[in-house]
């Protein structure tokens, strides 16, 4: 390497680092172990997409193109799994998001059905709502899932331009939009500490915080490349101190914020090694703060845990 080129590289690096520095990146995490190959066999995946952990710690996986989803241990040791391709009760038409009560019910977003299914902890077909339209309760772009500590359900409804609230029998009970754009078009989001935050696909780019009767509160994050920026988060989830780590997809990596959206660390970068990413979609946390992210292009999911 010529003394020019070098030196080019070493600014390059000081800069990343004062930027970085400059946000308070104060954490690093490590990658633990992976599991998946591309396939349709149990513990196989065809562009995993969404996922969530219980109480327990098991782990939920959409396998979107093989139309079901798959449960693992905090291991990667296969579970079970249930759903197949069509649109009747129990079968999926594209499986975005999924999410787990305190009783383990299982709720999942059909998307291109526009409907949100629920199933007993065995993957039995309990209950569907939904339906494409701009009614309540209906969807148009049906996308992310989440529940709240009180077991209602949150669901973002992309071309409707909102957020509907359900209770965990499927009845509508509230609706809401952002103060920012009519346009808004939320996607992905997850609920915390009585808070929903929501990221939105559209301009602004960004995440918005709400209370859990919608009223906004406050906004964090913006499009780019550097620390605290983003470029298509695809999921969000929480750790049980109100931390929320997002995936930022086209920069292929994982940011983590504290609750009021202050940067905390971030890891990743593109490739098919440990610790990088082809499209991260989907992250959940577990009760000891293990990050679990699927790796869409890479049809696996990694494990990290927060360096010591």
């Amino acid at each position: 390497m010529s003394i020019a080129r070098f030196l080019v590289a070493l600014f390059a690096l000081w800069l990343s680092l004062l930027v970085a520095t400059c946000h308070g990146w104060r954490e690093d995490y490590e990658f633990v172990l992976e599991w998946g190959t591309a396939g349709s066999d149990t513990g196989q995946f065809n562009r995993p997409y969404g996922m969530c952990v219980d109480k327990y710690d098991y782990i939920y996986v959409c396998d979107l193109n093989n139309q079901r989803i798959q449960k693992f241990d905090s291991l990667g040791d296969f579970v079970m799994m249930f759903g197949s391709p069509g649109s009747s009760n129990g079968e999926f038409n594209a499986p975005l998001d999924i999410a787990v009560d305190d009783s383990n019910c299982i709720y999942v977003t059909d998307a291109f059905t526009d409907r949100i299914q629920k199933f007993d902890s065995l993957g039995n077909f309990l209950i569907v709502w939904g339906g494409s339209g701009s009614g309540p309760g209906q969807f148009a772009g049906l996308r992310g899932i989440a529940l709240d500590s009180s077991g209602f359900v949150y669901a973002s409804d992309y071309e409707n331009h909102r957020i509907q609230r359900f209770n965990g029998a499927g009845d509508f009970l509230a609706e809401w939009t952002s103060p920012d754009s009519i346009r808004w078009g939320p996607y992905s989001l997850t609920a915390s500490d009585m808070r929903v935050y929501v990221y939105t696909l559209i301009p602004p780019h960004n995440v918005q915080v709400f209370n859990t009767s919608g009223d906004f509160m406050l906004e964090w994050s913006d499009f780019g490349s550097a620390p605290a920026e983003n470029t298509g988060i695809y999921d969000l989830a929480a750790d049980n101190s109100g931390n929320i780590f997002v995936t930022d997809d086209w920069n292929n990596r994982c940011q983590k914020y504290d609750r009021n959206g202050r940067f905390v660390a971030m890891w990743g970068s593109e490739g098919s090694g440990p610790g990088q990413f082809d499209a991260p979609i989907g992250i959940a946390v577990d009760s000891n703060r293990n990050v679990y992210v699927s790796d869409w292009g890479n049809n696996r999911v990694q494990k990290f845990r927060k360096a010591n």
